[in-house]
């Protein structure tokens, strides 16, 4: 035999031998990343516990499923409310199945590959067949990687359907791309879904252009930053029994969350092109928040005694055992949070309208609290933080809004009569045509467009020949 020929033949019988090795020690790695990866996603939502976990593991392929049910006291609330069936009946099973490497299935270069697949409770799957038929499907595929993380590519196909009722739905599709970094937590998420529209004799319903993007990395262990980015195109609600029409035109959030130090800040966006519910028609809709100053450990503590609270409280807990708990928390964490002078700002909050434009800014911190301010009975809590908060309010409306604002209260002339006199002692002050105010609170103490509010007594006139 030729020389080339036994080597080449060496070669497959050691791949032959070793592939299965291989393969089998990937199938243990794989096992311990999907389920430590789990372990954190059930952290960030206390309210959805484990019922049941199955992993069968073999050479090449491994099966997992787990049976997931809401608990706590909001699964309790939403049954009681008729929203959702008993929290025992609402348990939904992910079973997945895991293709080990180095070659799963001879389709890819990779640790594993994993198809997952959603079973609905029983009821929820005839419901579904029953309307859709089998139009509706949904596929999951996961990719892991190399270095660690995983790509997961999830893709829900476009169906219609019509009843013989009148109901129809048109549902355009969902592709979304979720890649996980190496550290836990850390991630990107690209989801796009052209829309769905619901039309039946007692409400129509219809969305265009739903598009989400977001970038993160963990902080402090439990929180996360990073920027997130919504956007939805347009959506219209009608309900013609009631003669409720209103439609949203270009909505969006933008937020950024980032750290400093020990300290954590974040920036939320949100605005609407434009906005018609009834008669209240308005464009240019923007609300800016802006938290700044938040001290990293203490919110971390926070959130971690908040969800063990909620893995503590069963559903037949009486809502004040969730509340007493939640006081609790605030009463260790929040004070600490407080006490590391955080800062609220709603730098731009405004509308405008065919009448004209209203804009508003507030910002809001209270420096030099501490434990002792805090440690204090409830009916004291209030006066003790007050003496330390500092906050400012400035506001600009066009005259011609505000007209129009009066008059839908059907107390115009009244209310106008008083902002008149509030002009005349400065409390109000026109701008072109617009009315415009500055208003600080400090020192326990108000001031508008820095005159003292409500307005100091005058000291009565001296006696004449006095």
């Amino acid at each position: 035999m030729d020389r080339r020929i036994r080597i080449l033949l060496i070669v497959v019988v050691v791949v032959a031998l070793a592939y299965p090795a291989a393969a089998w020690l990937l199938g243990m790695s794989v096992e311990h990343q999907w389920q430590e990866r789990e372990q954190y996603a059930l952290q960030q939502f206390p309210y959805i516990v484990v019922v049941k976990r199955d992993y069968r593991r073999g050479v090449y392929n491994s099966t997992e499923e787990v049976t997931y049910s809401m608990s706590g006291v909001l699964a309790g609330n939403l049954h009681a409310a008729g929203l959702a069936p008993a929290p025992e009946h609402a348990q939904v099973i992910v079973r997945t199945t895991i293709h080990h490497g180095p070659l799963p299935q001879m389709r890819a270069f990779a640790p594993a590959t994993a198809d997952t697949e959603i079973v609905l409770p029983p009821q929820a799957r005839q419901t579904l067949a029953a309307a859709f038929g089998s139009q509706a499907g949904m596929t999951i595929h996961t990719r892991m990687k190399w270095l660690g993380g995983a790509t997961t590519v999830i893709q829900s196909t476009a169906f219609q359907h019509q009843d013989p009722e009148g109901e129809s739905i048109a549902w355009r599709g969902l592709d979304a791309r979720i890649d996980l970094g190496r550290e836990i937590g850390s991630g990107s998420l690209e989801l796009t879904a052209p829309g769905v529209t619901v039309k039946s004799p007692a409400v129509n319903l219809s969305f265009e252009n739903l598009k989400l993007s977001s970038a993160v990395q963990p902080a402090f262990d439990v929180l996360t930053v990073g920027t997130v980015h919504v956007s939805l195109g347009r959506v219209d609600i009608e309900q013609p029994a009631k003669s409720i029409k209103a439609s949203m035109h270009n909505f969006t959030i933008d937020t950024k969350g980032s750290v400093d130090g020990e300290y954590v800040s974040s920036d939320g966006t949100i605005v609407m092109d434009a906005l018609e519910a009834g008669k209240f028609a308005a464009s240019k809709l923007v609300l800016e928040v802006r938290f700044d100053h938040l001290h990293g450990p203490s919110m971390a503590a926070l959130v971690k005694t908040v969800r063990a609270n909620e893995r503590d409280i069963t559903v037949n807990s009486a809502p004040a055992d969730s509340v007493a708990r939640m006081a609790e928390a605030f009463k260790t964490s929040g004070t600490d949070i407080l006490t590391h002078a955080p800062v609220l700002e709603l730098p731009r909050i405004g509308f405008t309208t065919p009448d004209g434009e209203l804009l508003m800014s507030i910002k809001a911190s209270m420096p030099g609290v501490t434990h002792s301010d805090i440690d204090v009975p409830p009916q004291l809590l209030g006066a003790a933080l007050v003496k330390h908060l500092q906050a400012s309010l400035d506001v600009r409306i066009d005259t011609a809004l505000l007209d129009k604002l009066l008059d839908s209260t059907g107390k115009g002339d009244t209310i106008a009569a008083q902002m008149q006199g509030l002009q005349r002692q400065g409390y109000l002050k026109l701008d072109g045509k617009a009315l415009t105010t500055h208003l600080t609170f400090q020192s326990g103490r108000l001031k508008v467009n820095d005159l003292p509010f409500p307005p100091m007594p005058t000291a009565p006139a001296a006696p004449a020949g006095k």
